[in-house]
C-alpha cells in the first residue's frame, strides 16, 4: 500500500497499478489504515502555499462524497502531489486532516452544522387553507371533481371536472425545499426551493393551459396541440410550449430569467420580443430584451433535479446564492468577497460543514453561526 501512494502521489503509477490503487481503495476494511498512511504524509510535508489556481483546482476534486475517485486517477496530478492526498483523504473519510498540520488550521469555524434541503412544500388551496406536505405524507382529497393525491414528494391530480369555474393552487417550496406535481393533464413539474406554481385544477374549462412560476421549475409536458401549454414566469414574461421538457430559472437575484430546452420546442415572448427555442438552446432575458445561447450544458442546467452542485466558472456569490437556497441560510461578507472562482460538482446531501471543509483547502476561510448565518472572512 505505501509503495502504491507514493506512486500515485508522484504520477508513477502503471495502468496496472492504477486499477489496482482503486481496487484497494473501495475497501472498507482499508480505510483507516489508508487515511493513517495519507495523514502522515501530508503531515510531514508543507503545502499551505499552493497558489490560488490550484487552490480552486482543489475543489473540483473534493466534490464527491464517494471513497472511490471517480474520475481518472492521472488528472489528479495537474493540482500537485499535496492536493491528491488531500483529496484521497477528504474521499476517505478522514476529519482529522488539520489536526496534525505543522501550520495553523484553517479559520473556518462550525457552531452548529445545517443539514441540506429536504422534500417539502406548502400547498396553497383556492380557498386559501394551506396543507403542509413533505416526503413522508401521504393521502387523498377531492378538488370539486379532481382528485389530488399525495405520496411522498408528490402531489398528482387526476379526473375531469364538469362545470366551468376554474379553482387554483399554489404549491411553495421554501428555502432547503423541494417538490414534484403531476398536473390534471399528466404534466409533470418539479420545483426546486424557494420556488412556486400555480395551476388550475382542471384544464378541461379552458382553449390553454397556464400555469405561472417563480423561482426554479423543470417541467416534462403532455402533448396536446389542441391546448397549448403556457408558462407565465414573474407577471412579465410567456413560455409557450408544445409537447416539451425545459427548465425555467426566474429566481430574482440571478438577473433575468433563462429558459433551457431538453426536447421540443418552446417560444418565450418577453415585452416585444420573441425567441423560439430548439434542444440545447438557452434564452436569457434582460430588461427589454432576449439573448439566446447555443449549445449550452443541459447536465448543469438540470444538476439540481439530479441532486448535484454544478459549478462551471462559478464567482463566490452565484455559489453562495445557491447554498443560500438549499440550506436555508443567510450569507454574510465581513470584508470584500473574495474574487475566486469555482468548478466542478458536488452532492446536494452533503452537510453545510462538510461543504466548509471543503472550502477551507482553497483557503476560503467561513463562520458558520447558530442562527445559520455563514459569515465569509477575509
Amino acid at each position: 500500500m505505501k509503495e502504491l501512494l507514493e506512486k500515485f502521489l508522484s504520477d508513477s503509477m502503471t495502468k496496472e497499478e492504477q486499477e489496482e490503487f482503486r481496487a484497494l481503495l473501495a475497501r472498507e476494511d482499508l480505510r483507516e489504515e489508508w487515511a493513517a498512511y495519507i495523514e502522515k504524509i501530508l503531515a510531514e510535508k508543507r503545502y499551505d502555499d499552493a497558489p490560488v489556481a490550484d487552490r480552486n483546482a482543489i475543489f473540483q476534486q473534493m466534490m464527491s462524497k464517494s471513497p472511490v475517485y471517480p474520475y481518472p486517477i492521472s488528472t489528479l496530478h495537474r493540482y500537485g502531489w499535496w492536493a491528491a492526498a488531500a483529496v484521497l483523504l477528504l474521499l476517505l473519510g478522514a476529519g482529522t486532516l488539520w489536526l496534525q498540520k505543522p501550520v495553523p488550521p484553517p479559520a473556518n469555524l462550525v457552531v452548529a452544522d445545517v443539514a441540506p434541503g429536504t422534500t417539502k412544500a406548502v400547498l396553497t388551496l383556492a380557498n386559501g387553507q394551506t396543507v403542509p406536505l413533505d416526503s413522508a405524507g401521504v393521502g387523498s382529497w377531492m378538488q370539486g371533481n379532481t382528485s389530488v393525491h399525495q405520496s411522498g414528494g408528490l402531489l398528482a391530480y387526476s379526473g375531469a371536472a364538469t362545470y366551468n369555474a376554474i379553482s387554483y393552487n399554489t404549491l411553495t417550496t421554501p428555502r432547503g425545499g423541494t417538490f414534484r406535481v403531476t398536473l390534471p393533464d399528466g404534466s409533470n413539474v418539479w420545483l426546486n426551493a424557494a420556488s412556486s406554481l400555480r395551476y388550475p385544477t382542471s384544464f378541461k374549462s379552458s382553449s390553454e393551459r397556464l400555469v405561472e412560476v417563480q423561482g426554479e421549475a423543470y417541467f416534462e409536458i403532455a402533448q396536446n396541440a389542441q391546448q397549448p401549454f403556457k408558462v407565465k414566469v414573474n407577471d412579465q414574461t410567456t413560455i409557450v410550449v408544445l409537447g416539451t421538457s425545459f427548465n425555467i430559472n426566474a429566481y430574482a437575484n440571478e438577473g433575468g430569467i433563462a429558459t433551457t430546452l431538453f426536447t421540443g420546442a418552446v417560444r418565450m415572448n418577453h415585452g416585444n420580443e420573441q425567441a423560439t427555442l430548439h434542444p440545447g438552446q438557452q434564452a436569457r432575458t434582460g430588461l427589454t430584451t432576449i439573448e439566446t445561447i447555443q449549445n449550452v450544458d443541459t447536465a448543469q442546467v438540470l444538476a439540481w433535479k439530479n441532486g448535484l452542485f454544478d459549478f462551471h466558472n462559478a464567482t463566490l456569490p452565484e455559489v453562495m446564492r445557491q447554498l443560500t437556497r438549499w440550506y436555508d441560510i443567510d450569507v454574510v461578507y465581513e470584508g470584500n468577497i473574495p474574487a475566486i472562482t469555482f468548478d466542478g460538482k458536488m452532492d446536494r446531501h452533503l452537510q453545510l460543514s462538510q461543504i466548509i471543509k471543503i472550502f477551507s483547502y482553497m483557503k476560503l476561510n467561513c463562520r458558520l453561526e447558530g442562527n445559520k448565518r455563514l459569515v465569509v472572512l477575509p
